[in-house]
């Protein structure tokens, strides 16, 4: 059977239900419309019956109102002559107005059968109150009327009666319907549970099939398959599962390739990542001990520095002593100044002295002479005189001797101003030479003062070098763990697909592709090329001077930067028998 003709799961489901609908739909509606027209012609003669019973019982009342009527006309009640006359013209009436609404021949019969007791009555009763005989009233008027009431209570039950009847016959129609619809419920229930077995067994064989492949599924059994030969919605189900079949079994191939290239890849990054820890581990080490040399320097320099500033402080006081020095001589030149002009002056006072001393003589000899020349009388005068000239020339002669001694004295204060002059501009030299090496020295200290900063910023940086180095080294050990952790996981993720078996056709190029033994660490090593050395920071002036000494110092492990980045590395070729694990050192080397 095609497709196009054959019927869906839900027709098939539905199209016997819709059948029972149908018979039930128009055997519910002929029920329903014979039910709607048994009550509407119930309705009717309800109505009817009910207008009849009405009447006769407005009948009756008006019997019993005009009895009472008669009673109060005759006994002389005002104002009830009128009432009594009207209700008088309506009891003779109603055998009129209920004709009309009676159909039976038995109800005609009844009203024409009270027709004479209600003649018989009003002509009674007329008759009494116009005699106003109460005595006849009571006599032939009350037996007219009693008849009459009797009468007319007769006819009041039968249409009780009939009404009675007309509600019995219409629950017996309701019934019927009633029974009528219990009657459908098994033939509708019979017909149920066969199209409900026959949809089962159309039903149920091909969901078991399917729940068969289902549990072989489950048990990794990727080999079964089903036979899509229905049209409807299992047959989409069986080629919707079919199609999860095959996928599941390209997905479980799919997967034992990857984990087997997982598994070789994770291997080669774990020999990768030893490598790489070990020189790193290298690397870490002539790092610390270039930082240690590096203190060690800065140590030294900062010592140096010490020495100098010290040397700069003595420098400083040795140029203040030297000024002061200075100061000292030049006084001590003016001072000596001062003594060659006081000598000069002393000089000049002596030579006077000893021109005064000269005169003296001259006078003291002009004297002697005019003593002489006086005889007796001078002599005395003479004798003074000549004592007078000795002392003149004592006085001439220590004159003499001091002014020698002043010469003497002016020219060895003249000869000492000239050597404290000179020792003057010896020292103004000493000042300047001191000034100068107290500058060479400030210079030198304020070098080392600088030399011992940048040698500080180099061991920071060196510090912190070594500190990356240590996180590299523990970054790839973390690399290592975690490659070997991959390894183990694609260990067990290829033991979880094995349990799945496949179809050979689908899976017949899994075995080809085995797991590639990984390489030794020493046959892998020439292939993992170096890690490319960065210059430090170019803000280090200290540290481009010792840039290679710490280059130098590593010897067979890579320069490492401070840089956290390494310079990428070149891939490596891949190797023809397993392009997988090639992909994977080509991952390794960007890592």
């Amino acid at each position: 059977m095609s497709q196009r003709t054959e019927l869906s799961l839900v027709q098939r489901m539905w199209l016997p239900v819709l059948v029972i609908v149908a018979l039930l739909t128009v055997m519910a509606i002929a029920t329903v419309s014979r039910t709607v027209r048994l009550i509407d012609e119930s309705k009717i003669q309800q109505a009817a019956q009910i207008e009849r019973l009405e009447g006769a019982l407005l009948w009756r009342e008006l019997a019993a109102r005009h009895a009472a009527l008669s009673q109060l006309v005759l006994q002389g009640a005002q104002g009830q002559q009128s009432a009594h006359s009207e209700t008088s013209q309506r009891l003779q009436d109603m055998p009129k107005s209920l004709a009309a609404a009676l159909k039976s021949d038995a109800d005609k019969s009844q009203v024409q059968a009270l027709g004479g007791p209600l003649q018989a009555y009003v002509s009674a009763a007329d008759a009494a109150i116009k005699g106003g005989d109460a005595a006849a009233w009571s006599g032939q008027a009350g037996a007219a009327s009693a008849t009459l009431l009797q009468g007319l209570d007769r006819f009041v039950a039968s249409q009780k009666s009939e009404a009675r009847q007309l509600q019995d016959q219409i629950s017996e129609a309701r019934m019927k319907t009633v029974w009528a619809v219990v009657a459908l419920v098994p033939l509708i229930a019979l017909g149920l549970i066969v199209s409900t077995l026959y949809l089962m067994r159309k039903i149920i064989d091909p969901v078991r099939a399917l729940i068969r492949l289902a549990e072989h599924i489950a048990e990794g059994d990727l080999s079964q398959s089903v036979t899509v030969n229905r049209g409807d919605e299992l047959g989409k189900l069986q080629q919707a599962i079919e199609d999860m079949r095959g996928e599941l079994a390209e997905m479980v191939t799919q997967a034992r390739e990857g984990a087997d290239s997982v598994r070789t890849a994770s291997t080669e990054i774990a020999n990768g990542n030893m490598d790489l820890s070990q020189r790193t581990e290298r690397a870490a080490a002539h790092v610390q001990q270039t930082s240690h040399a590096i203190n060690e320097l800065g140590g030294a320099v900062r010592h140096t520095a010490e020495g100098a500033a010290t040397a700069n402080q003595l420098a400083r006081s040795a140029a203040g002593v030297a000024h002061q020095g200075g100061a000292v001589v030049g006084q001590v030149v003016e001072t000596m100044d001062k003594i060659s002009g006081s000598s000069r002056k002393i000089a000049d006072i002596i030579g006077v002295i000893d021109g005064i001393a000269f005169q003296t003589n001259i006078l003291a000899l002009n004297a002697a002479v005019e003593a002489a020349r006086a005889g007796e009388q001078g002599r005395g005068f003479a004798v003074v005189a000549s004592e007078v000239r000795s002392l003149a020339g004592r006085s001439a002669e220590a004159a003499k001797e001091i002014k020698s001694l002043i010469s003497a004295s002016v020219e060895s204060v003249e000869h000492g101003g000239r050597l404290v002059q000179e020792a003057g501009s010896t020292m103004q030299e000493i000042v300047a030479s001191v000034s100068r090496v107290s500058d060479v020295i400030g210079e030198i200290s304020a070098s080392s003062a600088e030399q011992s900063q940048h040698l500080s910023g180099i061991a920071s940086s060196m510090n912190e070098l070594d500190q990356m180095s240590q996180s590299n080294a523990a970054l790839v050990e973390e690399g290592a763990a975690a490659a070997e952790s991959l390894k183990d996981q694609s260990v067990k993720l290829a033991t979880l697909v094995s349990k799945y078996r496949v179809a050979p056709s689908s899976g017949g190029s899994a075995p080809a592709r085995s797991t590639k033994p990984a390489q030794p660490t020493s046959a892998r090593t020439p292939t993992k090329p170096a890690i490319a050395a960065v210059a430090p920071p170019a803000t280090k002036p200290g540290a481009a001077a010792l840039k290679p000494t710490s280059v130098q110092a590593t010897g067979p492990a890579p320069a490492r930067s401070p840089k956290p980045n390494p310079a990428p590395a070149p891939k490596v070729a891949p190797r023809p028998p397993a392009p997988a694990p090639a992909a994977a050192d080509d991952e390794w080397e960007t890592f």
